[in-house]
């Protein structure tokens, strides 16, 4: 098996990675490491796909949306601002739009010299990276069921506010037994622990790890997706990586190591069950998908399914109110920061149609670019898998872009892409090719 002798920087991917499980640098100005590392690494990948002028044709159609979306948001935000203040108070709130847009420009650039072999390499380190800090995480959170953790976890949490009575989001989760480690909040911890769940089956398909890593790593996901019961990882996360592992086949080898795992989680989930504050909201959501008139409110994490119609839902009427301000361009960041729980929604609002078409055509692109071999290549099936994940978890919040999980999401998207897409897609195409020309693409 060759090696990554060839000179890039192919290591800023993971980096990139590790960096979403770092804490903050500032809390006042709101700045992660993650935020740092991942705005100078995007600086240098778009000086040098500027200098190089081509970008890689798997990533092209993703980045000219991408980069298409942010520019909407700015200049929505820009002419709704009215003053200083309010463009202000929308500089942080970008950062959910530059993270994918960063993510595509440093694989675009770091991983220009690899050819397909050393990719497949970089994904399965970047996969066990994945797994060691999500692991790292399930035993913060399993050390939350004993004693307080929260001077120990504090500086990867944003501030709770002024007051000194608020809690965090996370310490608020706590309290109804939603436990997320390091984590700030279940919808991004659940996310990352989707992702976590499906890059394992498929170290586990490709037998990546020694058993007992592999055990043990997937235990760690497991039992730590199930503590936080987030809804995007036992609603998404949890059954689509069932499906990526009976995908393959079943073999005598897979049912023998599936009896062994068994043979460890029955155990953990026991004890689980009789000492974890949760239990009994995990048997609730259970009861709510049996009944129909709860299905909306247990998929929505309760966010949609509290009224009678979908138009009387609180989240539906604010987002309409701002609907009918700018229903083509929306009303900017500044405007629309009461709307944070779908990100469809906060589209609708922030960007008007023309945000919220563009979202859903970068979540199409994802989800498009493995349908046509999903068939047949299992890394297909797991770029379909995220994709749904990406899809999902945006009814519970903005996951495409949010701290930690948004860079989790990006990251192995990027690693996916050149292996699911055709030997053209994987040739790079002149900077100049993406500008329309004459009603059509040059």
């Amino acid at each position: 098996m060759s090696t990554l002798t060839r000179p890039s920087r192919a290591w800023l991917l993971p980096l990139l990675l590790v960096s979403a499980f770092l804490p903050y640098i500032s809390k006042g100005a709101g700045i992660r490491v993650e935020n740092l590392l991942g705005a100078l690494a995007a600086t240098w990948a778009g000086a040098v796909v500027l200098q190089r002028g081509r970008v890689r044709r798997a990533y092209a159609p993703l980045e000219l949306l991408t980069a298409a979306i942010l520019v909407v948001v700015v200049c929505s935000t820009v002419f709704s601002a009215g003053d200083a203040t309010g463009l202000k108070s929308s500089i942080g709130r970008l950062d959910h739009y530059l993270r994918p847009l960063a993510v595509l420009l440093v694989a675009d650039a770091s991983l220009a010299h690899l050819d397909a072999e050393n990719v497949d390499r970089l994904f399965v380190a970047c996969g066990k990276l994945l797994l060691a800090a999500l692991f790292l995480n399930t035993l913060v959170q399993f050390a939350s069921l004993f004693f307080d953790i929260e001077p120990y976890v504090i500086a990867f949490r944003p501030s709770a506010g002024d007051a000194t009575d608020m809690l965090t989001v996370a310490e608020m989760a706590a309290q109804n037994g939603r436990l997320v480690g390091i984590f700030n909040q279940p919808l991004e911890h659940g996310t990352a622990y989707a992702v976590g769940f499906l890059v394992w089956v498929e170290l586990w398909r490709r037998r990546a790890l020694s058993n007992i890593t592999a055990l043990g790593a997937g235990v760690g996901v497991f039992v730590g997706g199930v503590l936080a019961l987030s809804k995007v990882f036992l609603l998404g996360g949890l059954p689509l990586g069932i499906l990526l592992l009976l995908s393959g086949g079943v073999r005598l080898v897979m049912v023998l190591r599936v009896m062994l795992f068994a043979g460890l989680l029955v155990p953990a989930l026991a004890w689980l069950l009789r000492e974890w504050a949760g239990a009994e909201s995990l048997l609730g959501l259970i009861g709510w998908l049996q009944d129909p008139k709860m299905l909306a409110y247990g998929l929505s994490g309760g966010r949609l399914g509290l009224a009678g119609s979908v138009g009387e839902e609180y989240l539906v009427l604010k987002t309409l109110r701002l609907f009918q301000q700018a229903p083509i361009s929306g009303v900017g960041i500044s405007g629309a920061g009461a709307i944070g729980d779908n990100e469809y929604l906060i589209a609708l609002g922030e960007g008007g149609m023309v945000l919220l078409l563009l979202v859903l055509a970068r979540q199409w692109l994802v989800v498009a670019s493995s349908l046509r071999r999903w068939s047949t290549s299992p890394e297909a099936r797991l770029l379909l898998s995220i994709g749904c994940v990406l899809i999902m978890g945006g009814m519970g919040g903005p996951v495409s872009g949010i701290p930690r999980c948004g860079t989790v999401l990006w990251v192995f998207i990027a690693l996916l892409l050149p292996r699911v897409s055709s030997a053209e897609s994987s040739r790079r195409m002149p900077l100049r090719a993406l500008v329309p020309v004459g009603g059509g693409w040059r």
